[in-house]
């Protein structure tokens, strides 16, 4: 951040060039390098302000976890790992420019995204449809990849799991979110038993217990990689 402490230009338009160069730099400090969205910290700073503003809302938040990543990553390469994430990052980008959403990578193949939802059904319409774009094959096609890799068609899916801030108004955004991921093991889990459609899953109260129930079966220091919550470690009844 040399340029910060460095003596301003008296030419207007070189002090301009200085103020864009200033503000790409910091854009790029708060963006993850290889998918383009939001760091899991400034996506975060982000969504409380967001949450937190009476004037907007009301608020669905999603957690997405992939399906199938790691045997691409082990199968094909890190490389071909990378552009398919890279791939999903700007999918997720594009559907949130469209939807006025706020998407974040959380860390490895986890995200979150939090949008405007007037109710249930908006809710459950928008996490299907992110998890509907991440279902499309992304075609390998990278300088960096193997011969033997490049030209591949892989696919992953989204396990989804979605609450709403009006169906927990006194929630703050870690407890959302740890609703959300309670949610998308449970979209998980009806996705691996064979249940039809996008896999998604909206909060509800067996939901809220379950995590509730997992919370008090771990250690109080314990954590998830990237997440400032418990996980649930077994499927409510």
């Amino acid at each position: 951040m040399e340029t910060l402490t460095a003596e301003l230009p008296a030419d207007v338009e070189a002090l301009r060039e200085l103020c864009l160069a200033q503000r790409e730099q910091l854009r790029r400090l708060e963006r993850d390098a290889l998918t383009g969205l939001l760091r899991r910290e400034p996506w975060h700073d982000r969504a409380e302000a967001w949450l937190a503003d009476p004037e907007t809302g009301p608020w669905a938040l999603a957690f997405l976890d992939l399906d199938g990543f790691k045997p691409v990553n082990d199968r094909l390469g890190h490389a071909a790992g990378d552009e398919l994430l890279r791939a999903i990052g700007g999918r997720l980008s594009a559907w949130a420019e469209r939807a006025g959403a706020l998407v974040g990578r959380l860390g490895g193949d986890e995200f979150a995204a939090l949008w405007p939802s007037a109710g249930p059904e908006a809710a459950r319409v928008g996490a299907a449809e992110v998890a509907r774009r991440i279902a499309v094959p992304v075609l390998l096609t990278g300088d960096g990849l193997p011969p033997a890799v490049r030209g591949a068609q892989v696919r992953v899916t989204a396990s989804v799991g979605v609450v709403r801030q009006a169906d927990h108004p006194d929630a703050g955004l870690g407890e959302l979110l740890g609703l959300a991921d309670a949610a998308m093991y449970r979209a998980k889990e009806a996705g691996e038993a064979g249940a039809p459609g996008p896999r998604v899953w909206l909060a509800d109260p067996d939901v809220a217990a379950w995590r509730e129930r997992a919370a008090c079966q771990r250690p109080a220091g314990e954590r998830r990689a990237g997440r400032p919550y418990p996980a649930p470690t077994t499927p409510p009844e």
